[in-house]
């Protein structure tokens, strides 16, 4: 019997997923290190180790010291899958397993206890979420943070300021 050798591409994109679904970096290594324990030297690296991975993701919910965390996740995940880290976590749960992992849309059904057209539906939905989150982003980059200093004020407003000030002190 020869032993399988781990596919490090396949690893990579089961610890990206894993980190995705708990949001966190730490809890996505752990549930790597979980599946690797249902490993076997008989099976595919893909088997077992990605189905027990992924379902020891799905129980963790990170906690107030996990979302911190995500401050790490710049330095981790490209900007296209930080924006997956900013969807609601039901609609990232079926995005990361239907779009990023690649699942069947029965697969993913099973493992979320849903039936399949919610799988479709939620996908449907994170989609949007995501066009709006990208649009958010850019309108961000676009518009300064200060608003520009106006270098020749219209006098009608600072006569109507200063009218105002004076009417207060006068009061």
């Amino acid at each position: 019997m020869t032993p399988n050798v781990i596919d490090i591409d396949s690893t990579h994109q089961i610890l990206m997923a894993a980190a995705l679904l708990t949001g966190s970096v730490s809890l996505g290594e752990q549930a790597v290190m979980h599946g690797l324990e249902f490993l076997s030297c008989d099976e595919a690296p893909t088997g077992a180790f990605a189905e027990k991975t992924i379902e020891f993701a799905l129980a963790q919910t990170a906690s107030a010291t996990d979302w911190q965390e995500r401050a790490g996740a710049d330095t981790f995940f490209p900007a296209e899958l930080r924006r997956v880290l900013r969807l609601e976590p039901g609609l990232r749960r079926h995005f990361v397993l239907r779009m990023l992992l690649g699942w069947s849309p029965q697969r993913c059904a099973a493992l979320l206890s849903v039936d399949v057209a919610c799988v479709n539906e939620a996908n449907g939905a994170a989609a949007v979420e995501l066009a709006r989150i990208a649009r958010e982003e850019t309108i961000a980059r676009m518009v300064p943070s200060n608003p520009p200093i106006e270098l020749f004020p219209d006098p009608r407003n600072l006569y109507a300021l200063g009218a105002e000030r004076m009417c207060a002190a006068c009061a």
